[in-house]
């Protein structure tokens, strides 16, 4: 047992290195799933609603951000 004792820390420094498993919903780790932002003032009582959204992609070239949009 003791012949092994020296490799003991070696081991601990081995598990702490293993990477997390991929994410189930394919998201990379610097990835947005959602993002949500939103502002509102209101005065009087409403008698009107708008609601507007819109969909953004982040792509190297415009090209394939565009085809991004399309697949969303």
């Amino acid at each position: 047992m003791r012949a092994f004792a020296p490799l003991l820390p070696l081991c601990a420094m081995l598990a702490a290195c293993d990477t997390p498993p991929p994410d189930a919903r394919g998201l990379q780790r610097d990835e947005v799933l959602v993002q949500v932002s939103a502002t509102g003032r209101s005065d009087t009582r409403p008698d009107e609603a708008r609601f507007i959204a819109g969909v953004s992609t982040v792509a190297p070239t415009a090209a394939a951000a565009s085809a991004g949009n399309s697949q969303a």
